[in-house]
């Protein structure tokens, strides 16, 4: 309940305790999917996916399964020495575009490493360390 005016030292003081989080892999997810959500879920922070991030996990667990597929049939047919090209590049290409969903995915939710350039395009700065 929020109060008008200043707020009391011990009022600043207190902290209220949040419950800490994992969320469970949502229904429909096959079973490689389900274990993608866990990994995924298991490496972040607690309370780091609340419920509207779900969907987006969905997706980036859906993407990792199917390019998880694409690769094991493009294994193949390179281990065959009678592979239709137009089909091989077709998974390439199905390839190509999987990955680009799945960077924007984890871009968006904060999953994958960034560059260490800043919005701006520059590297940081080396700046001596006073210790040195």
């Amino acid at each position: 309940m929020r109060t008008n005016g200043r707020i009391s030292a011990a009022q600043a003081a207190s902290v209220t305790a949040m419950p800490l989080y994992k969320p469970d892999p949502p229904r429909g997810l096959t079973v490689g999917q389900a274990e993608e959500w866990r990994a995924v879920v298991a490496r972040m922070p607690h309370n780091w996916f609340g419920q509207e991030t779900h969907a987006m996990l969905t997706q980036h667990c859906r993407q990792v399964e199917r390019l998880r597929f694409i690769a094991g049939q493009l294994n193949r047919m390179q281990d065959n020495e009678e592979t239709d090209e137009a089909a091989y590049h077709r998974l390439v290409n199905l390839e190509l575009q999987a990955t680009k969903v799945l960077a924007l995915i984890d871009a968006k939710m904060r999953l994958c490493q960034q560059t260490s350039q800043d919005k701006k395009g520059h590297r940081p700065v080396e700046v001596a360390k006073p210790w040195e």
